[in-house]
C-alpha cells in the first residue's frame, strides 16, 4: 500500500510539474529564462576549460577534496541550524498524513523523493570532472550521490534528535564544530606558509589537524576517485553502511516530527496561495522598551527613519547568533595572538591581510543578495509604503541606505584590520605612507559601490518585480530561476553603465594628478575618490528617474510568480 501510494503521488506530481513548466514556457520571460539557464550550463559546465591542463588523477583529487569540503559545510550547517525534520508540502500532508503510515514510512517517502535532486547534482559534477570516459562519468555521478545521501541522512537524524531538546545545551555541538573548522584551517594555512596554487590547496586539505575533520568526509566521497568497478564497489561499502546505520537508528528511535511538519507546510502554502501578501507577518504588535541605547528624534528627515528601521532590522541578532559570533571571534583572536615569534613580524600577517581583502571583495559582491532588508522585503507591504507622506526619492534612498551603512561598516572594519596586518611581502615593506591613502580611497570607493549596487538591486525590483526574488519566500522552482537570471543580467548591465563614467572620470583625474607632479599613490587615491563621487551621483540620478515608476506602481496589477 505504501509503495503504491508513493508511486502514484510521484507520478502525479511529476506530470503536473512538467505540464506546469511547459505552460509557463508560453510566457517570454520563462522561455528566455530557460534558454539562459541552458546557455549557462553549456558555457560553465560542458565547455569548462579550467581543468584541461590538469591530469586525470589530480582531477579526481580535486573532486574528492571539493566534495569533502562541501560535505563538511553541509554537516556544520545541519548541526547549527534548528532541526525540524523534513519540509513536507501541504499536498503531501493532506495525501499522506491521514493514511495509516508510520513515521518511518513518511520520512522514507521524503528521503526517496530527495534522491532525485542529488542525482541531478551528481550529473553536473560528472559533467565537470568525469568526461574522460563513460565509466569515469558513472563513478562520479554515483559516488557523489552516495556521499550526499549519507550526509543528508545524517542531517535528517541529527535534526530529528535535536528538535527533541529545548535546552540551550543543544547549541554546544554546532558552536564547537563551527569554531573548530576556521581554527584548524588557520593552523594549516600557517603551517604550509599559505596556498596560492592548486597543489598547495590540495596540500592544505591534507595538513594535520585539518585533515582530521576532512578525512571522514573524504572516505564518504572515495567512490568518486574509483578507476574500476571493483574499486568503486569497495569504496561504496562505507557510505552504504553509514546510510543503513542511520536509517536503522531513525526506524528504531521513532522520533515525532508531525507538528513541525504541519506548521512548516502551512507557512509554505500560505506563501504560494497569497503570493507576496503571504509574506506579511501575522504576529501581534507588542509594545516594549527599546532594546537600543539610541532613540529616534521626534522630528527629522523622512529617509533617516527608514535607515534606522532597516539598520535595526539587520542588526537584530538572536542571542544564539551573538554567542556564535563572539565565540568564533575570540577563539580566532586567541589562535593568532599565541603564534608569536616571526609570525607578527614576517609574511604571515600580510597573507592574512590579503586573505581578508579577498574575503571582503567576495562579501561586497554577495552581500547585497543576502542582506535583503530594504525595498525588496517591503514591496509586499506596498500599500503601507504608499500611504506614508514620503516622497518617492526619499523613501527609496532611505530603504537603500540602511543596508549600505551596515555593509560598509563591516567592510571598513575588515579593511582597517587588513591594513594593519599587511606589513611586508617578498622583501617589500608597506608603510602607512602607502597604506593610509589607499585605505581611505578604498573606504570611499566601497561606500559608493555599495550604494550603486544596492540601488540597482532595489530599482530592478521596482521596475521588474517578476524578475527578482522578493521577500523571504520559499525556495523557487527550476523554471523560476530563468527570470531571476535575466534579472541578474539586467542588474549587471545597469551596474556597468554606472561604472563606465565613474571609471573614465577617475582615470582622467588620476592622470591629471600625476601630470601635475603628485606621487603615484596619492594620484591613484584621488582618482579613486573622484570616480566614487561620480558613481554615487549615478545612483542618485537613477533614484530620481524612478520616482514616476514608484508613484504609479500597483502591486495588485503586477504579474509576479509566487514562490
Amino acid at each position: 500500500m505504501f509503495i503504491n501510494a508513493c508511486l502514484y503521488y510521484l507520478h502525479c506530481t511529476s506530470r503536473n510539474r512538467v505540464l506546469g513548466m511547459l505552460r509557463r514556457m508560453r510566457q517570454p520571460k520563462y522561455l528566455i529564462g530557460m534558454l539562459a539557464i541552458a546557455a549557462y550550463v553549456y558555457v560553465f559546465f560542458i565547455r569548462n576549460s579550467f581543468l584541461e591542463n590538469v591530469s586525470p588523477s589530480e582531477q579526481r583529487q580535486i573532486a574528492v577534496a571539493g566534495v569533502a569540503l562541501m560535505g563538511l559545510l553541509q554537516i556544520s550547517t545541519a548541526w547549527i541550524m534548528p532541526g525540524r525534520g523534513l519540509a513536507f508540502r501541504e499536498s503531501e500532508v493532506q495525501f499522506l498524513f491521514p493514511r495509516p503510515f508510520s513515521r518511518f514510512q513518511l520520512l522514507m517517502f521524503k528521503w526517496v523523493v530527495g534522491q532525485f535532486p542529488l542525482l541531478f547534482s551528481g550529473f553536473i559534477i560528472g559533467l565537470i570532472f568525469g568526461r574522460t570516459s563513460a565509466f569515469t562519468f558513472t563513478f562520479f555521478v554515483l559516488g557523489f550521490w552516495l556521499s550526499q545521501t549519507a550526509i543528508t541522512t545524517h542531517a535528517l537524524l541529527y535534526g530529528l534528535c535535536r528538535s527533541q531538546f529545548k535546552s540551550k545545551l543543544r547549541l554546544v555541538p554546532g558552536i564547537a564544530f563551527l569554531a573548530a573548522v576556521p581554527i584548524l584551517a588557520v593552523f594549516a594555512w600557517i603551517s604550509i606558509g599559505g596556498a596560492q596554487t592548486l597543489p598547495e590547496f590540495l596540500a592544505l586539505t591534507e595538513t594535520k589537524p585539518l585533515s582530521y575533520l576532512l578525512d571522514p568526509v573524504k572516505i564518504l566521497a572515495a567512490p568518486i576517485a574509483a578507476q574500476s568497478l571493483f574499486e568503486f564497489l569497495q569504496a561504496a561499502l562505507i557510505p552504504i553502511g553509514v546510510i543503513l546505520i542511520h536509517l536503522v537508528v531513525i526506524r528504531w528511535s521513532n522520533l515525532p516530527f508531525e507538528d513541525d511538519a504541519l506548521a512548516l507546510a502551512a507557512k509554505i502554502q500560505e506563501v504560494r496561495r497569497s503570493g507576496l501578501r503571504g509574506l506579511r507577518s501575522k504576529k501581534t504588535l507588542v509594545l516594549a522598551k527599546p532594546g537600543s541605547p539610541w532613540q529616534l528624534a521626534p522630528i527629522g528627515r523622512d529617509w533617516q527613519a527608514l535607515v534606522w528601521k532597516n539598520v535595526i532590522s539587520i542588526t537584530r541578532f538572536s542571542k544564539q547568533t551573538i554567542l556564535r559570533i563572539a565565540g568564533v571571534t575570540f577563539i580566532l583572536a586567541y589562535v593568532l595572538s599565541t603564534r608569536g615569534g616571526d609570525f607578527w613580524g614576517g609574511t604571515g600577517t600580510t597573507r592574512i591581510g590579503f586573505g581578508l581583502l579577498a574575503v571582503i571583495g567576495y562579501v561586497t559582491l554577495l552581500g547585497p543578495a543576502l542582506i535583503r532588508v530594504d525595498l525588496r522585503i517591503d514591496i509586499p507591504h506596498f500599500d503601507v509604503l504608499k500611504s506614508m507622506p514620503i516622497r518617492a526619492r526619499s523613501l527609496i534612498f532611505g530603504e537603500v541606505m540602511g543596508t549600505v551603512i551596515v555593509l560598509w561598516v563591516v567592510q571598513a572594519t575588515v579593511i582597517v584590520i587588513a591594513a594593519i596586518f599587511i606589513t611586508e611581502e617578498e622583501g617589500q615593506r608597506f608603510g602607512w605612507d602607502v597604506k593610509a591613502p589607499l585605505t581611505a580611497a578604498a573606504l570611499i570607493a566601497l561606500f559608493s559601490f555599495d550604494f550603486a549596487l544596492l540601488t540597482c538591486e532595489n530599482l530592478i525590483a521596482l521596475w521588474m518585480p517578476g524578475f527578482v526574488r522578493l521577500g523571504r519566500g520559499a525556495k523557487p522552482s527550476l523554471d523560476q530561476m530563468g527570470p531571476y537570471i535575466l534579472g541578474a543580467l539586467v542588474k549587471l548591465n545597469v551596474l556597468v553603465v554606472f561604472l563606465l563614467p565613474a571609471g573614465l572620470v577617475g582615470t582622467a583625474v588620476g592622470f591629471l594628478c600625476k601630470y601635475l607632479g603628485l606621487p603615484p599613490i596619492p594620484s591613484v587615491s584621488i582618482g579613486i575618490a573622484a570616480g566614487s563621487v561620480i558613481l554615487a551621483w549615478a545612483g542618485f540620478a537613477a533614484i530620481q528617474l524612478s520616482e514616476a515608476r514608484y508613484n504609479r506602481f500597483d502591486i495588485t496589477s503586477e504579474r509576479i510568480g509566487t514562490e
